[in-house]
């Protein structure tokens, strides 16, 4: 085995990462629920930190790809909240005229 933790896991690691991003995945979606942000912070850091490091050479994932997979975890994040918002009938009829607003200069 090339690092400590594939030899750890042994032919179990394709099983430890998809449960490590899942424990990131609810991790993040609580720290996202309470402080707006999370989900997406947690899903770069576990590319670079554990996955990686873990994976044998060639099947890294470039920081690139790490940064539009964060991308687009925030902003389905942020349609989520949004959508729940709208439905819980919590958004005021001048949040919802900025927002169209600046939908309409993007």
């Amino acid at each position: 085995q090339s690092n400590p933790i594939a030899a750890f896991f042994g032919e179990r690691l394709p099983a430890a990462l998809t449960a490590g991003v899942c424990i990131c995945g609810f991790v993040g979606g609580l720290l996202s629920a309470k402080l707006g942000s999370g989900a997406d912070m947690l899903a770069y850091m576990f590319g670079v930190f554990v996955w990686n490091t873990s994976v044998p050479k060639g099947a890294e994932l470039p920081d690139n790809m790490l940064t539009a997979s964060s991308v687009l975890i925030m902003s389905g994040c942020s349609i989520a909240r949004t959508l729940l918002r709208l439905l819980s009938g919590g958004m005021s009829r001048e949040v919802m005229l900025c927002w169209g607003l600046a939908c309409l200069w993007s």
